[in-house]
This record gives structure tokens, C-alpha cells and sequence, in this order.
């Protein structure tokens, strides 16, 4: 069964005593695509533009000429309304509002209902809601109301749609939901630079309401699809120009400018694919890609492998670097730190200054940065060249121009150069950093004191030549972006893991930018700075530590992203079971006797291809993560997974207990409470986990 939808512009081809339209058009193009596809059985949706609905059934066809429908019944409706109406599904039919010619859908739309909801007024509403909020608002709503959750940075990542009392994400997919993943001030952005004021209003109406209100009503369908949805409306946005990976994926994604955040958390339940989708963002940050597009792609096995391979070639070249916090990392293991250094034979245990792996990459990205402003030589091919020459002469000598003296090298070390000078000392140092600054012209002033023996050994460094350089710099191969992915960033103590660094993790504090700050390393004394180039993925498992626990020092500094459960990969058909609807129904209740960061994700369900597999996964992986949820409160597990999977096992009497007749009645507060237990794992079959989701009589 279809369904035509038109603009009714000529009300007189509606007869009211007949109650048929007989809808004239002579178009060639429309009844080659449109008209000449209708059958018995079809219907039809007029809206006029005097704010009226016809709705009836195809009777007929006179082909190049006309198209009667009867039964025609008609209700009094404004177009905005009659786009929300919920059975329409709104956001992918906003498309009548443009005057255009007839919609031919060819699914099933229950002309009644629309007919009855607009006798009755019963439109959906639209809502904006903070994360967190959303059970508040709940009881509220009524069935097909749509509600956008927005995070802690403003930043809409999810829509829902009431459904049996819950809200269920809405999938309509990247085509129609052009606003997910970008935050109220991006969106106020890109239409401030489309000049469209109206739109400016709507956002500006937002952000007030949000701040008065844990959540936002739009006041119609129109508001709330030009800022959520319109097409048109982002399709003038330019492309980045960005490299595009071809993954083998012909998802239909807009093509918007990339702007990834500097410091990203990646946060969400357990199994939702926080690690791995860390490294999608790590290389779509590094390539200019779209993260959404690559994570559309790597749900394909090409499309994974692709992405994959590219992150092994950027972790090779030192452009990505990955690591774990827990609770005994340190400052000394993320920046720098006292070590041992390897033992040597007999020589007592030595120690010295090495530089933890946010150094280190920071470091990288500010040579790669560096390189690309100056013309000149590697300096770690100088250096490296230095120390050669050096360890086949240690006599060798470099001369002070000004005192017409001379002074020797007596070590290389992982951080400086120890020498010795004309007249014995050897007190003093040269500080391989302070060397690579002024090499690369990041540091203009020699340090006071030193300046003569730091400029002897520069005028060497330049001597050597890298010919490898110029063929590096032609080919371009190499990224100059860097990016740290932390995971498990809150399993850390954060602030005692980045000390002093976050403050030059803000934008602004970037060496390079307007309010650039450089502080000393209370080890090396160096000074130093974070580069604009280095971005920061970390990971957050929210039912360890939810959001709100997290150093608010850190927060500020950080976008989140939320990496929520994604149930239309799983497989519907593993032996019997639809493990979409499985773990749609178990999130729904986990979200009631829970909350939502306490939910299950897709992970350890995506590869389930058979009952055997989905019954171990259960075992060993899911319930005892909810057992660990709920404390093994026994009665809420049983609520959860039914009574296949839990059951009584048995009531305590009196004669439990070790006679003890001098208390204070303890013993009866025991008295017939119930002993649950988990009931035997090779017990479970099909019916055990259809009975999860399908209610009796399904």
C-alpha cells in the first residue's frame, strides 16, 4: 500500500457531496514517476494551503489527465501541525513544506490516524533536555514526543522518541540528524556566517531556555527542524577539502568543515566502543576526515581494516602515541621524571632525567612545526652526526672565538651535553632542548653564561647536512599532527598525572596563540609549552566514574563525546533471538532501576552469531556486570532478566539461626525473607532469552 501526499493548491477539485477529489495534472514527468505507480488500495494526503487536510482512497486513474480519490474526509489543520503529527515521521517529510509537486511514499500510512490525530490535536512536541534531566521530563511527554539530549558542553549527541513509556534513540541517520555531534555555539557559527537571523533567534532562544530550565520546548515543527535537520540549510556550508579515505562505504554523509577539538573525552558504558573508537577519531584528526563518516565505515570489515592499517602506519611514525592511566602513573611517567638508566658493568646504578610520553610527543610536534617554517637540516640527524664524530675523536675540540680558547665534550646524555672547559671545569652542561630551539629558530637568546659554547656547538650542528630532508619535505608523507589517546583517562589521579600541564592544555595557551604560555619543568628546568598540532583523545568508562566526578579543571578543558550503545548492527536473527531487541529491552530497564550511564553496550554482543555463543557471553561477561550494578540485589536482576534466569531459592525460617533468647528480636526481621540464585547457565535457551524482551503472548 502507498500513499500520495500533495500541495493542494485548487480546493475546487474537492467535491463535498460526492466527497471525491478529482486531481488534475497533465505533467509527463509526474505521471512517469508518480501517478502511473498507483493501485487499488493506495490513498491519498491533500493539505491545502487554507489549512486543510483531505484524506481518502485511490479510485481511478484518466492517464495524462487525472486521479480520482473517494471517501474524503477533511479536518481543519495548519502545516505545521500536520508535520507533527508523529505517524509521519516528520523529520524525513519535512520536504512538503516547499512547494513542489506530489510525494509518492510507497510505505504504509495509516490514513486514519492522521485523519484522527488532527481531529483530536494530538501533535507531538519537541524537546531539548541537559544529560541527566531526561527522567524528570519523562512523565510529561507523551508517545512520539522527540527529545534531543545535550551534554555538559552544549553538545547535541542523541535523539530520542518516546516510545511504551520510554525513550528510545531515534535512528534517522546522518542524512536527516545534521546536528548531532556539534555544540549550540557551532551551530549559532555556522548560520552567523550564512546570515540567516532567524536562525540566530531560534539558537539564542535555546540557550536562554536552558539556562533558566533543565530543558527546552521548540515552539514548532519548523524551529525545530531548521536547526536540527535542514538539509538545505547545511548543504551551503563549504567542504573542507579534506582527504577523503575510501573505505567502501556508500553512506550518503555531508561533507562539513572539520574543526576536531583539541582535548576530546570519548565517554559511555561499558562496551560501547570507547578504545575503539579512539583510534578512529586519532585518525580522522590526523587525515581531516569526519570522525562520524570513519565510524560509519568501520562497521564494514573493509571499511575497519582500512582504518586500522592507517593507524598502525601513523603509530610507526611517532604521530600517535597510546598509553593507560591508573593509579600509580605519575607525573614522572607522563612528562618528565628521575630514572635509573640501564646498567652498565661495573658502574654503580646511574640516573638521570627522562621524558615521560606527553613530552615526548610534544616535543615531536613542535620539531614537525618547526621544520615546516624554517629551511635547514635535521637536528636529529645533526646531533646523532655530532655524537658519532664525537665517540670516534673524544679529543675533539671546538673553539671560543672570543677567548681564542677551546673546550672538549666529555659525555652525551639522553637530556644534555656535559663538557669540559678550557680551564679544567666541568661543572656545566648544554642543554640538548635549549639546542634543538635554537636550531630550529624557535629560540632566538642564548642562555646567559653559556652563550659562547652554545653557539660553538650550533656552528657545528649546521655543518652537517640531512639529504634525505628534502626528498621527506617533497613527498609530504608524514602528518604534522600529533594525538595522545589516554584510556581510561578517570582511572588516574588526573591532577597529579598532568600537574602544571593543564593549564597548557586550554586553546589559548598553545605555543603560538594569543595568550601562550611556557613554564618551567621542575626537573629538567627546561622551559616548555604544549604545541597547537597535539590533541588529546581520552577514554571514560561512566559506570566507574560518572562525568559530574570528574576535576572540574579538567572538564572545562575537555569536549565530551558521548559513545552511547548501537543496537541496528547487532544480529536479529541468532538462532531465534533479535539481539537488537534484546538489548534495547535490558538498556530500557537498566535506565529505570538504574541510569543511563549504567547501561550495556553493544560490544560484547556484536560478533554473537549463535545461541551457544550469546548463552557464554551471558555467563561470563554480562551478568556479573549486573551484578556488580546492583550489588547483588537479587529482586532488581530478577525485574531485569526475568524469572528464567533468576530464581528463589529459599525463605528463611527461625530455625536458621543458633539459639539466642536474650536479643531484641533480630531474628524476626529475617524471618521469611527470600534467597535468590542465578539459575543454571546450560538451562538457558531460546525461550530463556526471547523471554528478556517479548512479553507473554508475543
Amino acid at each position: 500500500m502507498a500513499t500520495l501526499l500533495v500541495k493542494f493548491t485548487d480546493e475546487s477539485q474537492y467535491d463535498s457531496t460526492t466527497a471525491r477529489i478529482i486531481y488534475t495534472d497533465s505533467t509527463p514527468s509526474r505521471w512517469t514517476n508518480v501517478f502511473s505507480k498507483l493501485a487499488q488500495g493506495d490513498n491519498c494526503i491533500f493539505h491545502s494551503s487554507s489549512n486543510k487536510l483531505y484524506v481518502g482512497d485511490f479510485t481511478s486513474s484518466v492517464p495524462n489527465v487525472s486521479v480520482t480519490f473517494s471517501n474524503i474526509r477533511v479536518a481543519d489543520i495548519t502545516l505545521d501541525d500536520f508535520l507533527r503529527i508523529n505517524a509521519l515521521i516528520p523529520e524525513t517529510l519535512a520536504e512538503f513544506r516547499r512547494p513542489q509537486g506530489p510525494i509518492f511514499k510507497d510505505n504504509t500510512i495509516d490514513i486514519s490516524l492522521i485523519y484522527n490525530t488532527a481531529v483530536n490535536s494530538d501533535y507531538i512536541s519537541f524537546y531539548i533536555v541537559k544529560q541527566g534531566a531526561e527522567s524528570k521530563l519523562l512523565p510529561s511527554l507523551i508517545e512520539g514526543d522527540r527529545v534531543i539530549i545535550i551534554d555538559l558542553n552544549n553538545r547535541i549527541f542523541e535523539l530520542y522518541k518516546k516510545e511504551n513509556g520510554l525513550l528510545n534513540i531515534l535512528n534517522l541517520g546522518h542524512n536527516y540528524f545534521k546536528a548531532k555531534g556539534k555544540s549550540l555555539q557551532e551551530l549559532k557559527e555556522i548560520v552567523t556566517d550564512l546570515e540567516r537571523p532567524n536562525h540566530i533567534a531560534n539558537i539564542q532562544r535555546i540557550e536562554q531556555g536552558l539556562l533558566n530550565s533543565d530543558s527546552y520546548k521548540f515552539p514548532s515543527f519548523t524551529d525545530y527542524y531548521n536547526i536540527m535537520h535542514n538539509k538545505r540549510l547545511y548543504s551551503q556550508i563549504p567542504p573542507s577539502g579534506g582527504v577523503s579515505m575510501n573505505t567502501g562505504s556508500n553512506d550518503n554523509i555531508s561533507n562539513l568543515p572539520i574543526k576536531p577539538a583539541l582535548n576530546t573525552i570519548l565517554y559511555g558504558p561499558p562496551g560501547t566502543g570507547k578504545t575503539f573508537h579512539s583510534i578512529t577519531y586519532a585518525v580522522a584528526i590526523i587525515d581531516d576526515l569526519n570522525p562520524d563518516e570513519l565510524i560509519e565505515s568501520s562497521k564494514t570489515e573493509a571499511g575497519r581494516k582500512a582504518i586500522r592499517e592507517r593507524y598502525d602506519l601513523l603509530f610507526e611514525s611517532g604521530n600517535i602515541a597510546f598509553t593507560t592511566f591508573h593509579q600509580s602513573l605519575g607525573y614522572e611517567d607522563f612528562v618528565e621524571g628521575i630514572k635509573p638508566l640501564e646498567p652498565t658493568p661495573g658502574q654503580q646504578m646511574q640516573y638521570d632525567i627522562v621524558d615521560g610520553i606527553f613530552k615526548s610527543i610534544c616535543e615531536k610536534a613542535e620539531k614537525c612545526l618547526s621544520k615546516n617554517k624554517i629551511q635547514g637540516n635535521s637536528f636529529d640527524y645533526a646531533l646523532e652526526q655530532l655524537e658519532a664524530e664525537w665517540r670516534n675523536d673524544t679529543s675533539m675540540s671546538f673553539e671560543l672565538t672570543r677567548e681564542n680558547k677551546s673546550f672538549t665534550i666529555t659525555e652525551f646524555k639522553s637530556k644534555n651535553i656535559p663538557f669540559k672547559k678550557a680551564s679544567g671545569g666541568t661543572a656545566h652542561s648544554l642543554s640538548k632542548k635549549t639546542l634543538s630551539d635554537l636550531y630550529l629558530g624557535i629560540r632566538k637568546g642564548f642562555p646567559s653564561g653559556l652563550e659562547i659554547y652554545y653557539k660553538s656547538v650550533l656552528d657545528k650542528l649546521k655543518t652537517y647536512t640531512d639529504d634525505s630532508l628534502e626528498s621527506d619535505k617533497s613527498s609530504n608523507s608524514t602528518p604534522c599532527k600529533f594525538v595522545l589517546i589516554v584510556d581510561e583517562i578517570n582511572r588516574g589521579n588526573v591532577s597529579q598525572i598532568f600537574g602544571e600541564m593543564i593549564t597548557l592544555l586550554e586553546s589559548d595557551k598553545r605555543i603560538g596563540e594569543s595568550e601562550e604560555i611556557r613554564l618551567t619543568l621542575p626537573y629538567s628546568k627546561e622551559e616548555f609549552g604544549v604545541p597547537s598540532n597535539v590533541y588529546i583523545i581520552g577514554t571514560m568508562n561512566t559506570a566507574d566514574r560518572s562525568v559530574e566526578a570528574l576535576d572540574t579543571a579538567l572538564r572545562r578543558r575537555f569536549s565530551f563525546v558521548p559513545m552511547m550503545p548501537m543496537y541496528e548492527g547487532l544480529n536479529q536473527a541468532c538462532d531465534g533471538v533479535n539481539l537488537c531487541s534484546l538489548l534495547k529491552k535490558l538498556n530500557n530497564r537498566l535506565i529505570i532501576l538504574k541510569d543511563r550511564d549504567h547501561t550495556i553496550g553493544h560490544a560484547w554482543l556484536w560478533n554473537i552469531t549463535t545461541i551457544d555463543d550469546l548463552r557464554l557471553v551471558f555467563k561470563d561477561k554480562i551478568i556479573p556486570l549486573l551484578q556488580e550494578y546492583f550489588y547483588n540485589d537479587y529482586e532488581k536482576l530478577g525485574l531485569l532478566l526475568g524469572d528464567r534466569f533468576i530464581q528463589s531459592e529459599v525463605s528463611v525460617s527461625n530455625n536458621l539461626f543458633a539459639p539466642f533468647d536474650i536479643g531484641s528480636g533480630l531474628r524476626n526481621q529475617y524471618t521469611n525473607k527470600t534467597l535468590y540464585k542465578i539459575t543454571d547457565p546450560t538451562s538457558w535457551n531460546l525461550e530463556s532469552f526471547n523471554s528478556i524482551y517479548k512479553t507473554k503472548g508475543e
